[in-house]
């Protein structure tokens, strides 16, 4: 699994599966179709409601990847954007911290490569096993114990927070016309 497009050219004579993650760009047919002409599967993004990926995933020529559960990356960079803050601030320098945003919350983890923004809740679709035409469901667990690894496997999400991000949104709108 690779999100860097550079790669695909790098990996092309690879013997093995190629899976283009595209967290937050793998949102229309057209451009999945045409990623699959370089790539054996895609993963479809997580910013896309019920309906948008049942419909990408009924019109594919291939398989694709679902993102069925975890923490979603939000933002990366390449800095090191809480060793450069805490030095800043003359704080100790913290590898991972919970950050606020109005009722919203972030993990923002960091190691020699940079920095990742996630989301605070792990995106759970309910619905990943109702979808034909999926290569794999996707898990990203995360932060979670060992016991909380074992309950989702077994689809038990109770003492873990979830929530379903934008499923539940259409996120194509027509705007209205004026006058």
């Amino acid at each position: 699994m690779f999100d860097d497009l550079g790669l695909i050219l790098v990996l092309k004579d690879l013997n093995v599966p190629k899976i283009l993650m595209l967290t937050h760009l793998g949102n229309s047919l057209r451009g999945i179709t045409k990623y699959l002409e370089y790539v054996d599967t895609v993963m479809i993004s997580t910013d896309l409601a019920y309906e948008e990926i049942a419909y990408i995933l009924n019109n594919t020529p291939k398989p694709l990847v679902l993102f069925t559960f975890g923490l979603v990356p939000l933002m990366y960079s390449r800095r090191t954007l809480l060793t450069n803050y805490a030095l800043n601030a003359k704080t100790p320098i913290p590898k991972k911290i919970t950050s606020h945003i109005n009722e919203k919350y972030f993990h923002i983890v960091e190691n020699d490569y940079g920095t990742v923004f996630y989301t605070g809740k792990y995106f759970l679709n309910k619905e990943a096993d109702k979808y034909p035409n999926v290569y794999a469901e996707y898990y990203n667990p995360l932060f979670l114990s060992d016991e909380e690894i074992k309950m989702v496997i077994d689809n038990n999400y109770t003492n873990i927070d979830t929530f379903s991000f934008l499923l539940d949104k259409k996120t194509m709108y027509k705007l209205k016309e004026e006058d």
